[in-house]
């Protein structure tokens, strides 16, 4: 065989592979494809001149999915849309919100509107097995504040099945940021006064990741006079839900409370509630009472711990334990309770117990007397 018949040969089968090739590629049937789509938001316009505050639910818009890197900070409506092959059908749909940081707070599968042929209450997500739709649409509605409870950024992803031979197909929009400050807190309340402190508590934020609290305090000279918001002064910041004030007699002092949570945005400072109204104002005695009927008149001071004896005319010194002094001994008058005005007194104590404060002192200076008195008589005796 020659050169030429042999390379005409192989041409030959050449070109039947070929044709074959062609023949079976083009009568295979192609491998169906489902799709999920999600709705794109149009940027809502710009507000003339800019302001300030955060976006209300009007100015957000609604019936799609933000772009990457959007804040979450009112209710939103999330909308997609799923098809499936020309010759297939939805079997089920379902979508997740999933915490970036922390995927066990996420909230998971979430509760999609769907139509009603659709809906199966026993099974996450949208089910169609009745109704066999080619597509439809979905939306989900988002409140940041109950949906998602954690600060945090967010994955919203879809899933998607269908009746035939088409496989799952899934679509996704990372880092939608939830960043929204804990709720107003309710106005503080005194729960105990005395002369140099008041205490104040107050109601949890109720958001799981909050951090921290602020306390604010205003002075004025009654309680008929309201501050204003400007006085209200950083008193204290604190993890708990109360705290304790020094405080000066003589004024009237009144309460706010500020809460702040963890922040995407913000992460070293977090983020904060609007400031509470004002608690009711406590007025704080001063911390002195004027007392007579023994010898001499001396002051008494209401914050005097147990077992301090004030001295007439010195300073107060520690009472030995087996002082001379019986608490059973009569003296002329009661002194009375320093007037410490509303909540004046701390919890246990009465004003009975401030004037136990002061017997030892009225009993010392009669004894004082008597001593004096006895010293006295023997000299009388030897004159006559």
């Amino acid at each position: 065989m020659t050169r030429a018949r042999i390379l005409t040969t192989t041409l030959r089968l050449l070109v039947v592979v070929g044709v074959v090739g062609v023949a079976t590629v083009s009568g295979s049937p192609a491998r169906a494809a489902g799709s999920v789509t999600l709705t794109s938001c149009t940027p809502p316009p710009t507000p003339t001149p800019p302001t300030m505050p955060s976006p209300q639910p009007t100015s957000a818009p609604q019936n799609c999915v933000p772009a990457e890197g959007s804040v979450i900070a009112v209710t939103r409506t999330l909308a997609f849309t799923v098809d499936a092959d020309s010759s297939d059908s939805i079997d089920s749909v379902a979508a997740y919100l999933d915490d970036e940081r922390e995927p066990a707070r996420g909230p998971g599968a979430l509760p999609l509107h769907c139509s009603p042929p659709d809906e199966s209450a026993a099974v996450a997500g949208c089910q169609s097995p009745k109704a066999a739709p080619a597509s439809g649409a979905y939306t989900f509605t988002w409140d940041p504040k109950t949906s998602t409870p954690y600060n945090g950024s967010y994955t919203f992803r879809v899933n998607a099945d269908f009746s035939g031979s088409t496989p799952p197909v899934s679509a996704q929009r990372m880092h939608l940021i939830v960043d929204t400050p804990p709720r107003q807190p309710k106005a503080p309340r005194i729960v105990a006064a005395t002369t140099t402190s008041v205490t104040v508590a107050w109601d949890a934020s109720p958001e799981p990741d909050r951090s921290s609290y602020a306390l604010y305090r205003a002075i004025t000279k009654n309680v008929a006079t309201r501050p204003s918001g400007s006085q209200f002064k950083l008193a204290v910041r604190t993890t708990r839900t109360s705290a304790r004030d020094p405080a000066a007699g003589g004024s009237a002092y009144w309460y706010r409370v500020q809460a702040t949570r963890a922040s995407v945005v913000t992460p070293k400072s977090g983020v904060s509630s609007v400031v509470s109204d004002s608690s009711a104002p406590v007025a704080v005695a001063t911390s002195k009472t004027t007392s007579t009927g023994v010898s001499g008149t001396f002051d008494i001071q209401a914050s005097t711990p147990p077992g301090v004896i004030p001295a007439i005319g010195a300073a107060a010194e520690a009472m030995p334990a087996d002082g001379p002094f019986s608490a059973n001994l009569p003296y002329e008058k009661q002194v009375a309770a320093a007037d410490t005005g509303p909540q004046g007194l701390e919890a246990g104590s009465t004003a009975a117990g401030q004037r136990g404060a002061v017997l030892p002192v009225a009993v010392g200076a009669l004894l004082v007397a008597c001593a004096m008195l006895l010293g006295k008589s023997p000299s009388r005796r030897s004159v006559r």
